[in-house]
């Protein structure tokens, strides 16, 4: 499972799989006959059947069974991948729970393996929704998190993580977790422009380069609260 779909199908950020999908549903009116009325003896018999009706059909489809992080996601399945989640049978939804619940990519494996039979069904689905709803389902990017264009990033700044211009440090923090999602903190850092930029904090340089790029390095820089290590280019 693609670690960027497990957030929006997993347990984190994005869809917390937990029921079963309901199915497309199809109703038909059937064309239907009426005897004609019995006629007197004594008047000449006439076909009597009214007009054929014309058929007519309705299809739904619910996604809300799939417990989506984002609403504009499960509202884009639901008028997308309507056909990948009907066919997500059994096995299927096994795979999925049993995904849900998986932090590392052995686990994910184990799982595949358990539920063989109900993977390729929903690669489909993830494959609908990356093709149809990637831009409903998965999150735009917080500050400090490693980022390759402005579109990614909640702030439209990225500059090999999300940015935005600052004040103070706390404007740096993102809502409810604060830190960045690589776990350290965020500051508020002057740069050689005289503007203040949000800068991902650090502990050395391997990590700036595993988390965002092998061009960047861990500085310590002057703030008003004392010096910070940040990851700088």
């Amino acid at each position: 499972m693609n670690t960027q779909w497990g957030r929006v199908l997993g347990t984190a950020f994005a869809v917390m799989m937990a029921a079963s999908v309901n199915a497309c549903t199809s109703t038909v009116e059937n064309e239907e006959k009426v005897d004609p009325a019995p006629l007197e003896e004594d008047k000449e018999e006439t076909d009597a059947s009214p007009p054929k009706q014309e058929l007519s059909s309705t299809t739904t489809c619910s996604a809300s069974d799939w417990s989506f992080t984002l609403p504009t996601c499960g509202a884009c399945a639901e008028s997308s991948c309507c056909d990948a989640l009907d066919a997500c049978g059994k096995d299927c939804q096994g795979y999925r729970d049993c995904a849900s619940e998986c932090t590392t990519t052995a686990c994910v494996s184990t799982c595949r393996t358990t539920w063989a039979a109900g993977t390729k069904a929903y690669d489909k689905v993830l494959a609908c929704l990356e093709g149809s709803c990637k831009a409903e389902c998965i999150p735009k990017k917080g500050i400090g998190d490693a980022c390759e264009k402005d579109s990614e990033c909640e702030s439209g700044v990225c500059s090999g993580w999300c940015t935005k211009p600052c004040s103070r440090g706390s404007d740096c923090n993102n809502p409810r977790t604060v830190t960045n999602e690589n776990g350290s903190y965020n500051y508020c850092v002057e740069t050689s422009s005289g503007a203040h930029y949000c800068f991902p904090g650090c502990n050395g340089t391997a990590f700036c380069n595993e988390h965002y790029s092998n061009a960047a390095s861990c500085i310590e820089v002057s703030t008003p609260g004392g010096a910070v290590p940040i990851c700088s280019y």
